[in-house]
């Protein structure tokens, strides 16, 4: 019973992190405001896009985010790592502690993430704000040893 109340809180925080990093990203896209300004096409552009251009700029923009929540998940038994890979925005969530049968927890993860798929699209939409060239929001569980439990892309 005590595992099932952690999965249930780890799943929780993820779900918050998902929002708050949604909400975050989209705002910042929307801050970015054009310079009015006689300068050629070419330096105005330039000025757009230096704020949040890429997925790596998003990670770092929103690195203080990240590492609050991470420092939350730490409590309930989880790491949390944030990356770029090609043109997706990775989730890598680790469980601290052992997980029990891989295979059971598997299953619940999948299920949330299946409960949670309008959460990560909307996450996929508003980062596509801040950064167009955005294809996916992937999320991955790994058990304490490092082996993947389950993984998810969403588009």
């Amino acid at each position: 019973m005590k595992k099932l109340i952690r999965k249930i809180t780890g799943i929780t925080l993820i779900a918050a992190l998902f929002l708050s990093i949604a909400g975050c990203g989209g705002s910042s896209g929307q801050e970015t405001e054009t310079p009015e300004t006689t300068e050629a096409p070419e330096a105005a552009e330039d000025t757009e896009t230096t704020e949040v251009s890429t997925l790596d700029d998003f990670i770092t923009n929103m690195q203080p985010q990240i590492d609050e929540m991470s420092d939350s998940m730490k409590e309930s038994g989880l790491e949390m790592a944030v990356e770029a890979r090609d043109n997706s925005l990775v989730y890598k969530y680790i469980y601290i502690n052992d997980v029990g049968e891989i295979d059971v927890m598997k299953e619940a993860l999948d299920a949330s993430m299946e409960a949670m798929a309008p959460t990560f699209e909307g996450v996929l939409s508003s980062l596509k704000e801040s950064v167009p060239d955005a294809e996916a929001v992937v999320v991955e569980y790994y058990s304490e040893s490092g082996e993947l439990i389950t993984s998810q892309e969403y588009k």
